[in-house]
C-alpha cells in the first residue's frame, strides 16, 4: 500500500461491512435482540478488531527500518548511528513524557475518586468503602510520584546530569552493559497492530534496565543503532544464551 491514509480508508471501510454484516447475522439469523448489552459490545470490538487487523497488514513498510532490523537482528553495529544525540535526547524525555501521562491518569483515576466516595458515600465504615478509599488514595499516590519522579529525570536529561546522557555526551564507551529490544504483541491477533517498541538499556551500577519507550518500528531500529554506535563494547541483543551470560557476569535477567 502506497499511502497510510489509504491504507486506513480501506481498513474503515472493510472493517463496515465486517460489522453490518454481523450484526445482520446476529439479528436476522440467530434472532438475537440489537438491544442487547452485549450486542454492542461485540459490534464494536469486532469493527475495532477488524480495522486494526486490516491497517496493519495494507500500511506501507519503511525499506530502511526493516534492512536496519535485520542488520540488528545479526547483532551487528552498523558503522555509522541513524540518528544524532539531540534525536536521541528527544526519543528519551519522549520516555518519561509518556511516564508523566501515565502518573496523570493515575492521579485522575484516585483523587477525584476519593473525593467522590466522601461526597457521595452513605456509609464511610462500611467495609466496601473502607477499600475503595484505601485502593483510589494508592492510585492516586502513585499517580503524584510518577509525576514528581518523572519530571525530575525530565530535568536531568534536559541538563546531561543524567547518567546515560552524560556518558554518551562524554564518550563514555563502557557505561553501558547490555541493550536490546523488547516488542511487545499479539501474535496472531488483530491487536498484532498495536505493537509496543521498548529499548532495554542496563549500566554500570544498575541491575534493573532503563527502558526507553519508542514510538515507532523506525524509532525502535534507530535508538538500536545508536546505542551500537555509542557504546560498540556493550553486549547488543537478546537471546537465551546471552541471558545466561548477562546473568552469570553481572546478575542481570534481561526483560522480554
Amino acid at each position: 500500500m502506497k499511502s497510510k491514509f489509504l491504507a486506513g480508508l480501506i481498513a474503515t471501510i472493510i472493517s463496515l461491512v465486517v460489522v453490518v454484516g454481523l450484526a445482520t447475522f446476529l439479528a436476522l439469523v440467530l434472532e438475537i435482540e440489537p438491544t442487547k448489552n452485549w450486542f454492542t459490545t461485540t459490534a464494536a470490538f469486532a469493527t475495532i478488531g477488524t480495522w486494526l487487523g486490516v491497517y496493519s497488514w495494507l500500511k506501507p513498510k519503511d525499506p530502511e527500518a526493516e534492512k536496519l532490523k535485520a542488520a540488528i537482528e545479526k547483532g551487528e553495529h552498523p558503522s555509522v548511528a541513524a540518528i544524532g544525540v539531540e534525536d536521541f535526547k528527544k526519543a528519551y524525555l519522549r520516555t518519561k513524557k509518556v511516564a508523566i501521562r501515565g502518573g496523570v491518569f493515575l492521579a485522575l483515576i484516585g483523587v477525584p475518586g476519593v473525593i467522590c466516595i466522601f461526597a457521595f458515600a452513605p456509609d464511610y465504615s462500611s467495609g466496601g468503602v473502607i477499600a475503595g478509599l484505601i485502593i483510589l488514595a494508592l492510585f492516586g499516590a502513585l499517580g503524584v510520584f510518577v509525576i514528581i519522579k518523572s519530571n525530575q529525570d525530565k530535568r536531568s536529561i534536559e541538563d546531561g546530569t543524567d547518567e546515560l546522557m552524560h556518558a554518551i555526551n562524554n564518550n563514555i564507551g563502557d557505561h553501558v552493559i547490555w541493550f536490546h529490544g523488547v516488542t511487545m504483541e499479539y501474535e496472531g491477533s488483530p491487536m498484532k497492530a498495536m505493537k509496543n517498541y521498548q529499548v532495554a538499556v542496563y549500566t554500570k551500577g544498575r541491575n534493573k534496565s532503563l527502558n526507553l519507550v519508542l514510538k515507532n518500528e523506525k524509532a525502535y531500529n534507530e535508538i538500536l543503532s545508536f546505542l551500537g554506535t555509542c557504546f560498540p563494547d556493550s553486549q547488543a541483543g537478546y537471546s537465551e544464551e546471552i541471558r545466561k551470560e548477562m546473568k552469570a557476569k553481572h546478575g542481570l535477567k534481561g526483560t522480554r
